[in-house]
């Protein structure tokens, strides 16, 4: 956030939550497979810009933790 998109002042690419990893099908609704039989799954990107407000570190739970955050999604 702070020095590769400047501060949230770049754009940047985000997995579409909504449709990345979904397998694709074919027009009879069977699953697209590449040629080791493992289905083909959606790839989708959206171009985003930051909310106002910067990012916001959640509570460190073992080892992972969260960051919150607002986008807008560029057209």
């Amino acid at each position: 956030h702070d020095v590769t998109l400047r501060h949230g002042t770049l754009a940047f690419w985000m997995p579409d939550p909504v449709t990345e990893g979904w397998p694709l099908i074919a027009p009879a609704g069977e699953a697209l497979l590449d040629p080791t039989g493992a289905p083909l799954l959606c790839a989708a990107k959206l171009r985003c810009l930051f909310g106002e407000d910067p990012p916001v570190e959640g509570p460190l739970q073992g080892v992972t933790f969260t960051l919150s955050f607002t986008v807008t999604v560029l057209p």
